[in-house]
């Protein structure tokens, strides 16, 4: 493998793989209906997570369709865009193989009511659709997997996020320690896996970067979070850093 691809991205560089993804929508092109397939960092990193932790490998072929949506990127910006995704995908992989695991989630932060909150839904739906892209082959491992893999779900729309409508009692004080159990089970499962396959345990990989915090995701056509009452995809998705309207 080239040195390079080897390499994890510096924040500077997720901030341009963000850039990169938001700026693939033609705001003009975009409508309700549309698929404008992974927009953030975080929710990319949940998607290939469950793609390098998968019971089966998943080309790129097949998962790279999931982010471009019906917006795939331009002649002029796909080189580079291509060289930051397989980099943080190699990453991943990497972290997922280590021995132990050394993955961790990239996760957002909005100010609250009663101080920071963490936003982990983003990662776990990006997880999930990785999952989907593999469903059969989930769904055949074992139970230990199988309740991990719900767990992460109950913060996402597959589930209608029904981790929020528990008592707040009933929810986790830490959710990116409880990912972190999770995503330590199934990469167990993935190692297991590619060792029984290959005749040997996978060992090395790179060191996890996370959990980071990153700007939350708000849906273009959605009221702006900043309260101008103007849709978000015509204020403050062009200004803030990152694509988001909690960087500054």
């Amino acid at each position: 493998m080239n040195a390079r691809l080897a390499e994890p991205l510096t924040e500077t560089e997720l901030d341009r793989l963000g850039d990169l993804l938001l700026g693939r929508v033609d705001e003009d092109a975009a409508g309700p209906d549309s698929d404008e397939g992974i927009l953030d960092v975080a929710e990319l990193d949940g998607l290939l997570v469950a793609v390098a932790c998968a019971p089966d490998m998943i080309p790129p072929s097949r998962w790279l369709p999931v982010i471009w949506g019906d917006f795939p990127p331009s002649e002029a910006t796909l080189p580079e865009l291509m060289d930051l995704l397989m980099r943080h995908y190699n990453s991943v992989n990497g972290a997922v193989m280590a021995e132990p695991p050394q993955c961790g989630p990239l996760v957002s932060e909005r100010m609250g009511p009663e101080g920071p909150v963490v936003i982990v839904a983003d990662w776990c739906d990006g997880f999930m659709m990785g999952v989907g892209l593999a469903h059969d082959a989930w769904e055949a491992a074992d139970e230990q997997v199988r309740e991990a893999v719900g767990l992460i779900s109950l913060w996402t729309g597959a589930s209608d996020y029904a981790m929020f409508d528990l008592p707040i009692e009933e929810q986790p004080d830490d959710p990116v320690a409880v990912i972190c159990e999770c995503i330590a089970v199934v990469s167990e499962h993935r190692r297991a896996s590619f060792a029984s396959q290959a005749g040997f345990a996978p060992q090395g990989g790179h060191a996890a970067q996370g959990p980071v915090l990153r700007p939350p995701k708000v849906g273009r056509n959605q009221s702006c979070p900043c309260g101008s009452g103007r849709k978000y995809k015509h204020c403050c998705l062009r200004k803030a850093p990152g694509g988001g309207p909690w960087g500054a």
